[in-house]
């Protein structure tokens, strides 16, 4: 429960500080004294919605802290235990406290315990802690869509994993039938990407390049094109080692000498490296003569080869220019060229593959949405008679109530039940809550047919439904006394207090016969100075509540009658307890 709300630099309030009872804690004061701060400020520190508006003015920033008592819970375990937060204090050995708060400025941060964390983290632990009912939520009744989550957390947890299966199956064929319909859409690009891709890489295959070739046929080019004048240097050269021309050559004249110079280092051992020398230099000349006669032998000066290298080169060059600066090159983009083809030839079987699955993830759908049909079919009675046991209370005895579920054909639909339906990612069921609040009267959708005070009652008779199955441990009203007075607010009022037995309420209310019921009665007032307008909150002795119901009464606190009446309000509740 919430057990203590401070406020500082909020619209009006400079500095506030309430301490909260279990029970019914109830609000009152004059319209316009600021009772709505209040639950704005609860609502701040849950995560809603901060303006730089909402900062007194000449402050620079706001802030709402709110301690809570809670009970240890798996959901408030681990939203704490992800955000790395400990507890601020335990408090015994089934609760702990837990301390929120929110800054709102330039700089405005949240906290849960001392520790920054993101505005979500408040916004998860609020959803587990309170259950905020603002002015105008019961208008929310008159939107079909509420009724079903009104439907659905009735129903708990049963019905909200089947939903959140549903969920996942839903979004899971949106993604395949998404990618099912851009392969589809691209299938004419695709072929005539495919058949330019076929048609470039038939002009490489047909090539039959390979990796160097070019550096080797640009030198056959130079070789065959200056092919006179290497057999002329070739030939030069060889005569003069050789006995070409009758005239002993270089190599002769050297091997002759050899023998003669290799005999006298013999004799004397200072010639041996001569003779090494010149028998190294004999060696070298005759292989320089045998290479030469090599070349000479292999050197081609066909022009028929020429032209061929030619050729060659310039169906090279061609290429080049369209797929790569050399020949490493076109045939890398040959390999990205083959790995596409077979990508774009392979979307047939990706489509193939992809309907097949959207055909699983349909059928799972339709089987899926079909037990939470039922589920909820089931929840539907019990949440029908538990609504009206409490409209019963709230004096709406002759009401009659359903919550109509109904699915919309669709042939392009998923068949649910034997059935092609609509389904969403909650499922294939709409649900309309009907109403005939007077007896003999049809059942009409709620916006056709309730008025201000009836929606009042029937939000609070759901409330209470799910307060009561699932509880929370704080709820708050703001004017859920809507269009109700006489002896009607009274059934409103004890309702409100049966509720309190369960969770802590806190209620903002007009009404003296609701304020009566309160465990703790509070009086936010308003007092403005020539410079300062402030907002003050004090909990009310039972004097003080006597002089606060008659003011709600209409004849002022010091009206005899009315302070009668309003001792009358408090001792029928004191003897209801």
């Amino acid at each position: 429960m919430l057990q203590e709300l401070t406020i500082r630099n909020l619209a009006l309030i400079e500095s506030l500080q309430v301490q909260l009872e279990p029970g019914l804690n109830v609000f009152t004061g004059e319209t316009g004294a600021g009772k709505s701060i209040l639950i704005h400020a609860i609502g701040l520190v849950l995560g809603d919605r901060a303006s730089s508006d909402a900062i007194k003015a000449g402050s620079e920033v706001a802030a709402v802290d709110a301690v809570f008592q809670t009970e240890k819970s798996p959901s408030i375990e681990e939203i704490l235990s992800a955000e790395g937060v400990g507890r601020e204090s335990d408090a015994g050995d089934d609760g702990f406290d837990l301390i929120l708060t929110r800054e709102i400025g330039s700089r405005g941060r949240s906290r849960v315990n001392g520790r920054p964390v993101p505005l979500q983290t408040l916004k998860s632990l609020g959803q587990a802690l309170v259950d905020l009912h603002g002015q105008h939520e019961h208008q929310s009744l008159l939107r079909p869509a509420q009724h079903l989550e009104f439907l659905d957390r009735f129903g708990g947890q049963p019905v909200l994993e089947l939903r959140q299966s549903v969920r996942l199956v839903f979004r899971e064929l949106g993604d395949v039938e998404r990618q099912v319909r851009d392969l589809t859409r691209g299938e004419r690009e695709r072929a005539q990407r495919a058949d330019l891709l076929g048609l470039q890489m038939n002009e490489i295959d047909a090539a039959h390049l390979v990796s160097g070739e070019e550096d080797a046929l640009r030198e056959e080019r130079t070789r065959l094109r200056h092919s006179e004048q290497l057999r002329d240097a070739a030939s030069s050269v060889l005569t003069a080692l050789a006995e070409e021309t009758g005239a002993s050559g270089y190599t002769v004249t050297l091997g002759a000498t050899l023998t003669g110079i290799q005999t006298a280092a013999d004799i004397d051992s200072t010639l041996k490296p001569v003779a090494a020398n010149l028998e190294t230099a004999y060696y070298h000349l005759e292989e320089v003569e045998r290479a030469l006669r090599d070349y000479l032998e292999n050197l081609d000066a066909d022009p028929a080869r020429l032209e061929d290298v030619e050729s060659r080169l310039h169906l090279i060059h061609q290429l080049k220019r369209k797929y790569g600066d050399d020949v490493e090159t076109i045939l890398a983009y040959r390999q990205e060229i083959e790995a596409e083809l077979g990508s774009l030839t392979g979307s047939d079987e990706q489509v193939e593959s992809l309907q097949m699955r959207r055909d699983t993830l349909r059928n799972d759908l339709g089987q899926l949405a079909g037990k939470l049909s039922q589920k909820r079919r089931d929840v539907s009675r019990k949440f029908h008679k538990t609504i009206l046991s409490h409209l019963k209370d709230l004096a709406m005895e002759q009401s009659r109530f359903e919550a109509a579920i109904s699915q919309v054909k669709d042939t392009e639909g998923i068949p649910v039940n034997d059935v092609c339906v609509r389904v969403g990612e909650h499922g294939a069921d709409e649900i309309e809550f009907l109403i005939s609040p007077n007896a003999g009267q049809p059942l009409k959708p709620l916006s056709r047919i309730a008025s201000g005070g009836e929606l009042s009652r029937i939000m609070l008779a759901i409330k209470c439904a799910l307060t009561e199955r699932h509880q929370i441990p704080t709820l708050v009203f703001d004017e859920i006394d809507v269009g109700i007075g006489g002896g009607t607010a009274k059934s409103v009022g004890d309702k409100l207090r049966q509720l309190s037995r369960y969770a802590q309420v806190l209620c903002v209310t007009h009404l003296p016969q609701i304020a009566a019921l309160a465990d703790a009665h509070f009086l936010v007032e308003k007092t403005s100075t020539s410079s300062d307008t402030s907002v003050t909150l004090r909990n009310l002795t039972m004097e003080e509540r006597v002089d606060e119901l008659a003011r709600m009464l209409g004849e002022g606190k010091s009206g005899a009658t009315a302070r009668q009446h309003a001792q009358g309000l408090l001792a029928g509740a004191r003897n209801s307890d």
